[in-house]
């Protein structure tokens, strides 16, 4: 979807409740630098943008996982509408914690 950007950025739209993440091509302030790691992937944890980012959904339990399919635009943007989050059931085998 985005390949592998060096930088990307993250947007959030209150009003409408999205989230987009685009990839950039320098490093700005207002981008992320992506650090992949041996497989290839990378992870991004910021308590901050969650707190925010859950305000959009509505009835939240922050101590639970929701998943959001995303929409790819020409593989420079993939947006997420906070609307459609879903929360992910816990395995039989896993604990609340």
């Amino acid at each position: 979807m985005l390949g592998n950007p060096e930088y990307i950025q993250i947007l959030v739209d209150p009003n409408r409740c999205l989230i987009a993440i685009r990839r950039y091509h320098k490093y700005t302030k207002d981008v992320l630098k992506v650090e992949y790691g041996k497989d290839g992937e990378f992870d991004y944890y910021s308590n901050p943008l969650l707190d925010r980012l859950s305000g959009l959904i509505e009835n939240v339990d922050k101590t639970r996982t929701y998943r959001i399919e995303g929409n790819a635009y020409k593989d420079e943007v993939i947006s997420f509408d906070m609307k459609d989050a879903v929360l992910v059931e816990l395995q039989d085998n896993e604990e609340r914690e």
